[in-house]
């Protein structure tokens, strides 16, 4: 089976040694995306809410290179420092979701993400 590493942003990925999303087949395999910019800063820094609106926009984004929309996910986990604060902003999702149509989900509160502020990280999994 053929694997090709899909690369979103070079500078960080050759950082911190890691592919944002790898398609092997019709599978689209994504890294934790997070809401910071391609110089490693954080975005919308103290805002769940902006956090999840910047993470769950940029894996649309990418969904897009290969022509198809956020109901191509078929499992996402969610990594939070604060789980009760990403949990009582899911609503933010349903305009990612249309219609309800969320994947399977696994919700975790972490520590710590890669870096201090960033509040959420979401990795999927999206058939092509």
């Amino acid at each position: 089976m053929h694997l090709e590493r899909v690369h979103v942003s070079d500078d960080a990925e050759r950082q911190l040694g890691f592919s944002q999303a790898v398609k092997v087949g019709e599978t689209l395999w994504v890294s934790g995306a997070v809401s910071w910019d391609e110089n490693l800063n954080p975005l919308h820094v103290g805002d769940m809410v902006g956090q999840m609106r910047q993470i769950y926009g940029a894996l649309g984004e990418l969904l897009k290179r290969f022509d198809r929309g956020m109901d191509a996910i078929v499992k996402e986990t969610v990594f939070a420092t604060d789980l009760d604060l990403a949990l009582k902003n899911t609503e933010v999702r349903r305009d990612f979701f249309p219609d309800d149509k969320f994947p399977a989900s696994t919700w975790v509160e972490v520590k710590r993400l890669a870096h201090p502020d960033l509040l959420l990280e979401v990795e999927i999994v999206a058939q092509l």
